[in-house]
């Protein structure tokens, strides 16, 4: 199980992470060692490019966490220098790269340990040597190294040629030093644009390395992540195009941003786990790059309250293109394994807001606080999303959970069930969630469910459902999915929990993409297939909601990409103390269909189901009906208007009142309840009614229809529905 859920979590990041690049699904099966894995704490490189991602670590051991089949024949092919390279230190690393090619240490003959020789084509080169000495990184670069000249060409590198120092002498909000005895990493970031290629330093017991001097193509970025119990700091500096001199990185207190960071935990963790993992991300228009880190094990931090909070101080991002950041993960160890219940997005500062998200910019539906205030992470409302991928017949969908500020919930993802039905409507496959994984398809029509009940809002249980109608003889049978799923209020900000009469708005993002030929292919959901539907949590019917169409992210530089819709939800709060469920649809050109219920999606003011389930009346005693109902206002034919009855005690009607509301959310009647109550009442239940004829306040009459009627007392609220006839 624990494997096979760390499958699931690995095919997520492929299809969320990596979707712009055909090479990435290689990628990440052999990056997945790495993402999750507890080690000891050590520093190591990270050199990368499309193409190839070589790790090395202090103890100059190498691996190749990725390698593009297509590049090896490519080398072999296209060799005519030979280069012996002669260093001072045994076996360092090194690249060597230009527009058009990229070479690493993996692809040298060592002849000793000091003497390395590699063939590679007539040109002009960069070649960039990592030395680790006296635990501190060096780096020296020897630009415009001319290997035009075919034959055998001899360079000598010494790490003494790396005489500027890089130096980190941050200061926390005040002004201290770092105590570098805390939950400490520090980044030092090299950017060779004209390949490019990325070389990462990523240290988890220095902040500070040497470089030798460079200033053609070469971009420098650095930063530093420390925590402990109570806060987390990001500081993150630069780019310098170029060095001639040593650098120390300073900041002033000023120079933070602050956010609360609220992280609610499933109750069901066994002694759970903070996890604050170092992140860095890096987009320079060919290739793109991102590592979610590596978590020792002393850097987790127990936690044994039901939500775990810190402060979190940034920096503003250095530039949109690159940044060193930082993800958050809740969960358990199990012996050197971290299972991960959810963790949240890398934190993104911009012109002082910060939120939690993949992209390098903000798109719409990415929120970004303010700066002092309080993300919350954990909470509902959640969505779930689906992309499948196809080999022939084989099918194999990536499934995944998230809450509203972009956390995966992989606890939702472990504890959620599957149906899969052909269409004929026998029965395929069913189970946990886990289980759905490579299934034999033949040709056909399949309708697939996943329903997640691992949540709850304000003393509800909660359900989403997904379901999706796909034909797997079609070329992209993928059907639409969603990327973002909010209710914001008249902050903008996502919320579960809505004001009395506040403003407020539902945002979608709904996308379709298909894998074909390993190459993600983009195609926009038809505008007005998507739909959006609410209704009262404890009522049957749906109403559908006025939909606008906003935005189309048609690119993958964006991970929300996709249209975004939105929907005003303010005539929904003019009833107080209610839950809302929501329903979203959309389908393809291609006629797949998708379809998310969310039970329930939101509620409006204090409405809190405990107060109602678990009173000292019980709900079977605690009653609310009209009849007739349906009913004719007065005047207009047989029945005399509707008679509202409820049983109460006394003490509950000292203020009891009957409210109605239109299909709007709209109240049209208040009903005073004062005068129609048994004075003779004890505090035990009596039988109490009041009649509507069908009038507003004005003493206008309402037209036909859907109305809510709602007993409100002191301390009971509930809401019933009629029908209007004319």
């Amino acid at each position: 199980m624990k494997k096979l859920c760390y499958v699931i979590l690995i095919l997520f990041l492929i299809c969320l992470i990596f979707a712009r690049q055909e090479v990435y699904n290689e990628f990440h099966f052999q990056q997945k060692n790495h993402l999750f894995n507890v080690e000891s704490k050590q520093p190591y490189v990270l050199m990368s490019h499309k193409d190839l991602i070589v790790k090395i670590n202090a103890n100059n051991e190498r691996e190749i966490i990725y390698e593009n089949p297509q590049r090896l024949a490519e080398i072999e092919n296209n060799r005519n220098t030979l280069l012996r390279l002669h260093f001072n230190q045994d076996y360092p690393g090194f690249v060597i790269l230009n527009e058009n090619n990229v070479f690493t240490d993996s692809d040298a003959t060592w002849i000793n340990e000091t003497t390395a020789e590699i063939s590679v084509p007539e040109g002009i080169y960069k070649i960039c040597t990592i030395f680790y000495f006296d635990s501190l990184w060096k780096l020296v670069i020897n630009s415009n190294v001319d290997l035009t000249s075919g034959g055998v060409v001899e360079i000598f590198i010494d790490h003494n040629e790396a005489i500027y120092l890089l130096e980190h002498n941050s200061t926390d909000i005040n002004n201290e030093p770092f105590d570098l005895s805390d939950k400490f990493y520090a980044n030092f970031c090299f950017h060779f644009l004209e390949r490019p290629f990325f070389l990462g330093f990523i240290d988890m017991t220095n902040d500070m390395m040497f470089t030798s001097g460079f200033s053609e193509d070469i971009v420098f970025v650095t930063g530093e992540l420390i925590h402990n119990d109570n806060s987390i700091y990001i500081t993150q500096y630069g780019p310098f195009p170029e060095i001639d001199s040593s650098l120390s990185f300073s900041n002033e207190p000023a120079d933070y941003h602050q956010q609360q960071l609220s992280l609610d935990i499933p109750s069901i963790i066994e002694d759970p786990k903070i996890g604050i993992s170092n992140t860095y991300w890096s987009d320079t228009g060919e290739g793109f790059f991102f590592y979610l880190g590596i978590m020792a094990e002393n850097y987790l931090l127990d936690c044994n309250d039901d939500q775990w909070n810190t402060d979190l101080y940034m920096m503003n991002n250095v530039y949109t293109a690159t940044g060193n950041t930082t993800t958050i993960n809740i969960g358990s160890l199990e012996d050197d394994f971290f299972m991960p219940n959810y963790f949240t997005s890398p934190f993104h500062c911009i012109e002082g807001s910060i939120g939690s998200f993949l992209n390098f910019v903000p798109t719409i539906v990415d929120y970004l606080s303010p700066n002092g205030e309080q993300l919350f992470f954990g909470q509902s409302p959640i969505y779930i999303k689906a992309f499948h991928m196809y080999n022939d017949n084989l099918f194999s969908p990536i499934i995944s959970i998230y809450g509203y500020n972009n956390e995966l919930r992989w606890y939702d993802v472990y504890n959620s069930t599957f149906t899969l039905t052909d269409s004929d409507g026998n029965l395929f496959a069913e189970g946990e969630l886990l289980d759905l994984w490579n299934f034999n398809l033949p040709p056909d029509q399949y309708t697939l469910i996943v329903e997640d009940t691992n949540f709850s809002l304000k003393g509800l249980s909660g359900t989403g459902k997904l379901t999706n109608i796909f034909d797997s003889t079609l070329e992209m049978p993928n059907p639409p999915y969603f990327n973002a799923l909010q209710i914001r209020n008249e902050y903008g900000k996502p919320v579960n929990q809505i004001e009395h009469n506040e403003s407020s708005s539902l945002l979608i993002s709904v996308a379709d993409n298909d894998l074909v030929d390993n190459v993600y292919v983009y195609s926009p959901v038809i505008t007005d297939s998507v739909k959006a539907f609410y209704k009262n949590h404890f009522e049957d019917m749906w109403n559908e909601l006025d939909i606008e169409f906003i935005h189309d992210y048609n690119n993958s530089f964006t991970w929300t990409y996709g249209k975004v819709f939105s929907a005003d939800l303010s005539s929904l709060t003019a009833i107080d103390s209610v839950a809302y469920d929501l329903k979203i649809s959309s389908k393809d050109e291609e006629d797949n269909y998708t379809e998310f219920i969310l039970e329930p999606a939101f509620v409006v003011g204090n409405f809190d189901a405990t107060s109602i389930i678990y009173n000292e009346i019980p709900i079977s005693t605690f009653t609310l009906t009209n009849y007739p109902n349906p009913f004719k206002p007065s005047g207009a034919g047989c029945s005399p208007a509707t008679t509202i009855s409820f049983n109460i005690s006394r003490k509950d009607a000292k203020n009891a009142k009957v409210e109605i509301y239109n299909i709007k959310g709209q109240r049209v009647k208040t009903l005073e309840c004062i005068n129609r109550v048994d004075t003779k009442a004890t505090e035990s239940l009596s039988h109490y009614s009041v009649t509507w004829n069908g009038r507003d306040d004005n003493n206008k009459p309402v037209t036909s229809g859907v109305y809510f009627y709602q007993l409100v007392t002191d301390n009971k609220i509930i809401n019933k529905k009629m029908l209007l006839l004319k």
